[in-house]
C-alpha cells in the first residue's frame, strides 16, 4: 500500500491498473515474497482489503508446488456463504494471464460440489437473464473477471454446509489440457 501512496494514488505506470487491482498486485507481491522465503508457514491468512464492499481473500493464488506451472494467476477467489439449505452456490474469481499465448477456461471441477457451471448474467430487453457458458477466454496479457452480477461460478449441489472462513478447493481446466488447482475461500453475504 504504500508504494500505492508513493505514487500518489495513481495507477502502476504502464500497466493500466485501476485501484483495487494495483493494491491487489501489491498485496500479491508481498504475500508471494513472504511464500518463497517460507516466513508464512502457519500463519494465518490476512485480508488486504478492509471495508471492501467485494469479500477479498489473497489477492492472487498460485499453485504451492511449482507457480511456474500456472497457466493463469488468479486474484480474489470467494464464494458467497449461502444459507444451510441452499442448492446453489455463487462462485467468483478473477483470471489474469500474464503469458503470451490466449488461454480457454472450459471446465470447473470441486469435490465439494455435484457440477459447476460457468455462467452470464446480463440485460437483455430491460430484463436481467442468466446463460450457461461453454467457455471463458482469457486473452494473453488480460484478464477475465467472475463478479457478483455477471459472470460467475453456478456451484450446484454442496455435498456439506459452507461456513464463513471455510476453503475449498477446485480444478481449473483449459481447452490446452492444463489443469490448475485454486483455493476459494467462503465470505459472508
Amino acid at each position: 500500500m504504500a508504494l500505492y501512496e508513493q505514487y500518489n494514488n495513481l495507477a502502476m505506470p504502464n500497466m493500466h491498473l485501476n485501484k483495487q487491482e494495483a493494491v491487489d498486485l501489491i498485496a500479491y507481491m508481498d504475500e508471494e515474497s513472504q511464500r518463497i522465503r517460507g516466513s508464512r508457514q502457519g500463519a494465518p491468512e490476512k485480508s488486504a482489503h478492509k471495508g471492501s464492499e467485494t469479500p477479498r481473500t489473497a489477492a492472487f493464488t498460485v499453485s504451492q508446488a511449482e507457480p511456474a506451472d500456472d497457466v493463469v494467476a488468479i486474484m480474489n477467489a470467494w464464494i458467497r456463504e449461502p444459507h444451510p439449505e441452499a442448492k446453489t452456490v455463487a462462485g467468483y474469481m478473477t483470471l489474469v494471464n500474464v503469458g503470451p499465448e490466449d488461454v480457454t477456461l472450459v471446465k470447473v471441477e470441486s469435490e465439494a460440489f455435484e457440477n459447476i457451471e460457468l455462467h452470464e448474467m446480463a440485460m437483455v430487453d430491460g430484463l436481467m437473464t442468466m446463460a450457461e457458458l461453454p467457455e471463458m477466454f482469457v486473452p494473453a496479457g488480460g484478464q477475465a473477471r467472475f463478479e457478483p452480477g455477471g459472470t460467475h461460478l453456478m456451484l450446484r449441489g454442496p455435498r456439506q454446509h459452507l461456513a464463513k472462513g471455510h476453503k475449498v478447493e477446485m480444478t481449473l481446466i483449459f481447452r490446452s489440457g492444463k489443469e490448475q488447482r485454486v483455493s476459494f475461500t467462503v465470505a459472508d453475504k
